[in-house]
């Protein structure tokens, strides 16, 4: 299945991550080299995802964020800026709440009746929140 991205704000993904990968590794005082080695990434191809040239795969994304030790929401950032989450999912997940139940509903170990118990929980908050007047959307399908 191929990943989908969403380019911010209308532009291509190499770009928005290079500057997005640049603030995080100089606020860490790595060089790219460094980063490079920590995240078993080619330094060319570090260098190429820093000026923009290229975007990253996936896989890059998460080798990179798990090599700078980014918190959470830095991570939904570099996500967001490689065009693999939207700005919607990402500021969705910033919330502390979402963010658990969402660790929660992905592990491997929580029964099917037990997730079904929590996701109907979920669809009466988004009844409850249609009483109370606000729309509630259907998310975008794939397609």
């Amino acid at each position: 299945m191929a990943e989908r991205r969403t380019a911010t704000a209308g532009r291509a993904p190499g770009p928005v991550f290079a500057e997005e990968l640049r603030r995080l590794r100089e606020a860490r005082g790595l060089n790219r080299k460094a980063l490079a080695g920590s995240a078993g990434i080619d330094p060319s191809t570090m260098t190429r995802l820093e000026k923009g040239e290229r975007g990253p795969s996936r896989e890059v994304v998460d080798r990179l964020a798990d090599a700078l030790g980014v918190t959470p929401t830095e991570e939904h950032a570099l996500l967001r800026a490689a065009g693999f989450l939207t700005d919607e999912a990402a500021e969705l997940l910033d919330q502390p709440e979402v963010a658990r139940l969402a660790a929660l509903l992905a592990r491997d170990d929580i029964s099917p009746g037990h997730r079904a118990v929590l996701l109907r929980h979920v669809r009466l908050a988004l009844d409850l929140a249609t009483i109370l007047g606000y729309e509630v959307r259907e998310p975008l399908g794939d397609g």
